[in-house]
C-alpha cells in the first residue's frame, strides 16, 4: 500500500490524500485550503470563473494525476465529511470518477449547496457508504465509521 499526501499535512484544511494498493487508487477528500500561500484566509471567490488548468498553474489545486492533472483517473473519490476543506474542489475533479460518501455527508452537502453556496454532490456519481459495511473499490476495502 502506498499513501501520498497532496495536501493537509502541513496546513489546516485543503485535505487531499491518495491511497494506492495493487492497481487501485482512491483519493480521500478534495478540499479547498483554509489559508492562502501568505497565511491569510483563503478567499473561495478567487476560484470563480477559473479553469482547472489555471488553478493548477497557480498551485491552488493539488497536482493529483487523473483527478485534476493529466493521467489515469483514480477508481474513486472518498469523502470523509461535508466541510468545504474536504469537499470544496469536487467540481474540478474529472467528471466520470465515482464519489463515495455516507448518507449524512450527502445530505449535509445538499443543504450546504442550497443555503450556503457549498458544493453539491452529483447524485449520478454518488455511491453510498454505510457505516460498518465495508465496500470494495478495486483492490481496496473502505469501511465508514
Amino acid at each position: 500500500m502506498q499513501l501520498t499526501i497532496y495536501r493537509g499535512s502541513r496546513e489546516v484544511g485543503g485535505n487531499c490524500v491518495e491511497i494506492r494498493a495493487g492497481s487501485s487508487r482512491i483519493v480521500v477528500d478534495v478540499g479547498i485550503p483554509l489559508f492562502d500561500a501568505d497565511g491569510g484566509p483563503f478567499d473561495a471567490k478567487t476560484l470563480e470563473g477559473k479553469s482547472t488548468e489555471e488553478l493548477l498553474e497557480r498551485k491552488v489545486l493539488p497536482r493529483v494525476p487523473g483527478l485534476f492533472a493529466p493521467g489515469p483517473a483514480p477508481d474513486a473519490i472518498v469523502l470523509s465529511h461535508a466541510h468545504l476543506d474536504h469537499t470544496g474542489f469536487l467540481t474540478y475533479a474529472q467528471a466520470d470518477i465515482p464519489i463515495y460518501a455516507t448518507k449524512g455527508t450527502s445530505k449535509m452537502m445538499h443543504a450546504g449547496a442550497i443555503f450556503a453556496g457549498g458544493v453539491e454532490l452529483p447524485r449520478e456519481k454518488h455511491r453510498e457508504l454505510v457505516p460498518e459495511q465495508a465496500v470494495s473499490i478495486g483492490d481496496l476495502r473502505v469501511n465508514a465509521i
